[in-house]
């Protein structure tokens, strides 16, 4: 996926299955994740992260960048012994993303490529420097959403499908659960692998997942939890689509197989004709 030319997902196109949700009538939602620091940050990197999130939350997208920017190169020149270079650069990265996303969708009303290149250039990284961290998870799922957002929902689905497998593991590996990856983690990333199977018009698959994001949601954070109603909602739509849909025998009726019968041999071998 990386080594392809970057601009043939941006350049305009016949739209096809993998591009469009058809014929899914009802549109999914995503979850946004939220990104935790690693362990050990210095108080002056912390603030520094704190006001560039400021800045990203008053849309002030050009002093957010800068902020996130020179929080990074706060970091690098005191990085703590609990992590390495290439988990602090994917964060950063990660959060400039964000910055970068927001600001296309509120303001020119059209996904700017920029951000998907940047969450890209994480993922990159940390698949050579920092393969099975969360913040490469993150990356991945960041990724994923942008995909999704111009319409390479298969794309999509394969990012989500990373990150989920890699928060798997980082689970399996947890002295006590929730250590490194907690419950509702792993069901954001639940319904979000479903909301593109769901565009993908595979609604089986995307039941699966709501469900299990459901009940992870329920369990942990109530029913009238945000999330919960969320994925409720979806749950909604992709049910409503396999009632919208006939079912594949209404359009190709299935005939019976008929298997001939063997012949059974006659006990005892041919009978000699009396002259």
């Amino acid at each position: 996926m990386f080594g392809s030319d970057m601009s043939d997902m941006f350049e305009e196109r016949v739209v096809t299955r993998a591009m469009q949700a058809n014929p899914t009538f009802y549109t999914p939602q995503l979850i946004r994740e939220s990104s935790n620091c690693p362990s050990g940050i210095t108080v002056d990197v912390l603030g520094l992260l704190d006001v560039g999130l400021m800045h990203h939350n008053m849309g002030e997208t050009k002093l957010a960048v800068a902020t996130y920017i020179e929080a990074l190169r706060a970091w690098l020149r005191h990085l703590p012994p609990t992590h390495t270079e290439a988990q602090a650069v994917m964060f950063c990265l990660c959060a400039i993303g964000g910055v970068l996303e927001s600001d296309s969708t509120a303001e020119q009303g059209h996904y700017d490529p920029i951000a998907l290149s940047i969450y890209m250039l994480a993922a990159i990284s940390g698949e050579s420097k920092a393969p099975g961290t969360i913040e490469l998870a993150l990356a991945q799922s960041c990724m994923g959403a942008a995909l999704f957002h111009i319409g390479h929902f298969d794309r999509a689905l394969e990012c989500f499908q990373k990150g989920s497998l890699i928060r798997t593991n980082l689970a399996l590996e947890d002295v006590h659960a929730g250590q490194s990856v907690t419950a509702q983690e792993m069901a954001i990333v639940y319904n979000n692998t479903a909301v593109c199977h769901a565009a993908l018009d595979e609604n089986v698959e995307a039941l699966g997942q709501y469900r299990k994001a459901f009940h992870i949601f329920r369990e942990h954070c109530g029913p009238s939890h945000m999330y919960t109603a969320c994925v409720q909602r979806n749950l909604d739509k992709v049910q409503r689509n396999m009632a919208d849909h006939p079912p594949v025998e209404a359009l190709r009726p299935t005939d019976p197989i008929l298997r001939p019968k063997k012949e059974k041999k006659k006990k005892g071998g041919k009978k000699k004709k009396k002259k």
